[in-house]
């Protein structure tokens, strides 16, 4: 991963096209003061308490007043369907619905002092938990969030935390060892809410679970290992493409052309991470973004002549079954070789939160700054194959 020195580097290009922007771990962590914690660490208030607003001038116009009842985000759904005096639907254009968990709040709004209608719920994000229960609050921690690696980790040896809200709203004295029977409560509560709400088993990895493949999520690419796309097509979802991680695979292209072609043939990702094959003053080239920290480009020895081609890039994966390993690339015109070289490191598990995959052309962001977008083919882009080789 890029360090902070490596950054300085690039000072000026921060808040640019450059760049995925994003405020820094510590930014996120000082604004939730004055939890403990912060976004993705589920364990305490400072990962999932957030203040919220509500305005009704018709039946409310003081204005200015606090309620501290324990709520959550899926009371708000029910809370709104009982001000408007709607029933929840039970069935929406022929299909059932799963009955909403959540409870109306409406009478907090009205009277400051009234009865919690939510005394329990519980919280997990990458298998760091929390369990509410009438005032308490049990907490066990997992990982930090800006840690990519977790390495191995056993909940049920996991330590858990107890904080009593009614006394200690930021969460600031552990009080666990005074009431070891009020930690093995909630605990138990936290698996038994966890099983009935299906978060089971859970799952602490970190950058992996960025991987469809790795994790198993429903994917329209899954178990395919050709695909064939005849003319332009932009905007296909990262989720919905071919994997392109760690593993071999090619891409081919017939294609009519003049001389000193330009243009994309295929591309997946952008400044952050992923593949362009593509054509450059006439030659053949292969790129790929190591996450933004590392780049690499194989071109084709001479020019591709004018005239109708079969063009190709193969990937030769080197990493066996480990991730983000190098490997090689070749590239060819007309089954004869006209340019090899090496990629060094490939991205893992996720090339961008925000691209896609484009063919004839690339509209996000490029792969590498060799080219400008949007970049589209200048010839006649007829058909291109994308193999995957396990």
């Amino acid at each position: 991963m890029m360090q902070y020195k490596d950054m300085l580097s690039h000072i000026d290009e921060i808040g640019t096209e450059k760049h995925f922007n994003h405020f820094p771990a510590g930014w996120a962590w000082a604004m939730d003061t004055p939890f403990q914690w912060t976004k993705q660490v589920a364990s305490h208030l400072g990962g999932v308490r957030n203040p919220m607003i509500v305005r009704w001038p018709a039946k409310y116009n003081k204005g200015g007043e606090i309620r501290a009842q324990f709520e959550h985000v899926i009371d708000i759904a029910p809370t709104i369907l009982d001000a408007a005096h709607i029933p929840e639907p039970r069935s929406v254009n022929g299909t059932a619905q799963v009955p909403i968990q959540g409870k109306s709040f409406l009478s907090t709004l009205t009277d400051p002092n009234a009865k919690e209608t939510r005394t329990s719920q519980y919280f997990e994000i990458f298998a760091n938990r929390g369990m509410y229960k009438d005032g308490w609050w049990a907490a066990s921690l997992a990982s930090e969030p800006w840690v990519a690696e977790r390495g191995e980790f056993d909940p049920l040896k996991a330590k858990w935390e107890l904080y009593n809200l009614n006394e200690d709203f930021t969460q600031a004295k552990n009080v666990a060892d005074q009431n070891p029977d009020k930690v093995q409560e909630l605990s138990a509560l936290w698996w038994a809410e966890a099983s009935a709400n299906k978060a089971l088993p859970l799952d602490w990895r970190g950058a992996e679970r960025f991987s469809g493949e790795l994790t198993g999520k429903p994917n329209l690419a899954g178990g395919r290992t050709k695909f064939v796309y005849q003319g332009t097509l932009a905007g296909l979802p990262e989720a919905s493409a071919p994997d392109l991680k760690n593993k071999s695979f090619s891409v081919g292209a017939k294609v009519e052309i003049g001389d000193n072609a330009n243009g994309m043939i295929f591309t997946q990702g952008g400044n952050t991470g992923g593949w362009a094959f593509y054509l450059k003053d006439g030659k053949l080239v292969t790129a790929h973004n190591y996450i933004d920290a590392e780049h690499y480009a194989v071109s084709s020895d001479t020019p591709i002549p004018s005239g109708t081609h079969d063009l190709k890039m193969d990937f030769a994966y080197e990493g066996g079954k480990e991730f983000g390993k190098g490997g090689t690339v070749t590239l060819s015109l007309d089954g004869k070789q006209v340019g090899t070289g090496k990629i060094e490191k490939t991205t893992p598990f996720k090339y961008s939160l925000s691209e896609n995959q484009d063919v004839g052309t690339d509209t996000g962001t490029p792969v590498t700054y060799d080219y400008k977008t949007p970049f589209s083919f200048g010839g006649k882009l007829n058909e291109v194959t994308v193999e995957i080789k396990p």
